[in-house]
């Protein structure tokens, strides 16, 4: 991968904040799946934390865009949900 470069990986329109963070949970864990334990530490910690996922959900409710990134050596993973009609 070149610094820099920008590969978008996927998107889904849900119909509620539960929905998208349904969508955003299962991407979070393709992610953490295919990283070396260590990086994906922090990614399935937020799989398990009932707290921040209530957190995000109120937040897509106040029309608000939500995100969590995660990392290794090489690449970073900006995954984000946003309420339908904003823009990044």
């Amino acid at each position: 991968m070149t610094a820099g470069n920008i590969y978008w990986l996927g998107s889904y329109m849900a119909r509620s904040p539960r929905l998208a963070l349904r969508w955003f949970t299962c991407r979070v864990r393709d992610v953490t799946d295919q990283l070396e334990p260590h990086y994906a530490a922090p990614g399935r910690h937020w799989l398990t934390d009932h707290t921040e996922h209530e957190r995000a959900r109120t937040s897509l409710a106040e029309g608000e865009m939500y995100t969590l990134t995660l990392h290794d050596d090489t690449a970073r993973y900006v995954l984000s949900a946003r309420p339908t009609g904003t823009t990044l």
